[in-house]
């Protein structure tokens, strides 16, 4: 009983020194701290809001986040993931956002889940819909199509494409 009680103190200060105080720890980038104004350097570099290039983290549960648990997980399973992993992040995401443009993407951050209009600006969803949460086209088609970011939008893409295969 006292070990249980002292490993949940010390895990209880752990988490709320890395995720309320300390959160510098959970994503670290040189890249970022190299080149503080360059927006293309915090694209690749940042690790919170970018592809995390460059980047380490000294918080267990972000080093494993892509992996229910790490130290039962088969070898081969990791290299699964990692592989699939890399191919979406580093080949699919850049090639769609910095060559193709796909969708204009360039407009919008690389990773966010929000939604943006056309010019680049988040989409005010409030202004489209009435009070029972039906769709206003008339105000629809004044605010213009519903825009979302590059990873949003190959995520969602990618997942359909292996949900429903034909």
């Amino acid at each position: 009983m006292k070990l249980f009680l002292i490993a949940l103190i010390y895990s209880f200060l752990w988490y709320v020194f890395l995720g309320y105080l300390f959160e510098i720890l959970t994503c670290i980038s040189w890249v970022c701290w190299a080149f503080p104004k360059s927006i293309i350097a915090h694209q690749i570099g940042s690790g919170m809001n970018g592809l995390g290039l460059g980047s380490f983290s000294l918080n267990w549960p972000t080093i494993s986040s892509f992996l229910s648990n790490s130290l039962i997980t088969p070898y081969f399973t990791i290299v699964n993931i990692l592989v699939g992993h890399i191919l979406t992040l580093y080949v699919i995401i850049l090639i769609g956002y910095y060559v193709l443009n796909v969708y204009n993407a360039q407009r919008f951050p690389i990773f966010s889940s929000n939604l943006f209009n056309s010019k680049g600006k988040e989409y005010d969803v409030s202004s489209i819909v009435n009070d029972k949460f039906e769709i206003n086209l008339h105000s629809y088609e004044q605010q213009g199509l519903i825009n979302f970011s590059v990873s949003s939008h190959s995520h969602m893409e990618l997942a359909w494409l292996l949900l429903y295969p034909s």
